[in-house]
């Protein structure tokens, strides 16, 4: 037994030296981790045409949605923090969604619409007179889907939680 408690003892000894041997010495600082903010996760989708469901009847309520699952999406986010999420376009601009497209002048709207829950950013795609359509078979659409954890709301309460661009331009978020 007392052979056991020396060995514990010389186990518990050695796990509490440094690097170099000596006991409480901290090893060499790591490399500096990639900048950001540790409450804002950020997750890119690229959905092709095929992914794309089709929700009503055409001239009713004729619409195409995509489920993006984001594990980052939880009931505390949903109840506390904010989900914005964006269609990035072939240039790479990030556009917020709700997003309205009225192209060429003069024609029905299009829309993207988000939605969330937890562990899902739905995106639904319509145009305003529910007409049907369908996305180009080779056409990838990218979607940005950014968390912000509810605890931003305390340390930064200037900022308007109800307006996702308020809430980009407090957080000096770079999108």
């Amino acid at each position: 037994m007392k052979k056991l408690i020396a060995y514990c003892f010389a186990i518990l000894l050695l796990s509490s030296c440094g690097k170099d041997g000596a006991p409480g010495v901290a090893g060499p600082q790591g490399p500096q981790g990639p900048s950001g903010n540790a409450n804002v996760n950020s997750s890119t989708f690229i959905v092709s045409a095929t992914q794309w469901q089709t929700n009503g009847t055409s001239g009713i309520d004729y619409e195409k949605y995509v489920d993006l699952n984001d594990p980052y999406i939880t009931q505390d986010i949903l109840d506390n923090g904010a989900v914005l999420v964006y269609w990035v376009t072939s240039t790479g601009i990030n556009v917020q969604l709700p997003y309205q497209n009225v192209y060429p002048a003069g024609s029905t709207p299009f829309i993207y619409q988000p939605n969330a829950t937890v562990g899902v950013a739905t995106v639904e795609a319509y145009y305003t007179d529910w007409t049907s359509f369908n996305f180009n078979a080779s056409s990838q659409i990218k979607f940005k889907v950014v968390t912000i954890d509810g605890s931003l709301r305390v340390t930064h309460p200037e900022i308007n939680w109800k307006d996702p661009q308020s809430i980009v331009k407090g957080l000096n978020l770079q999108l």
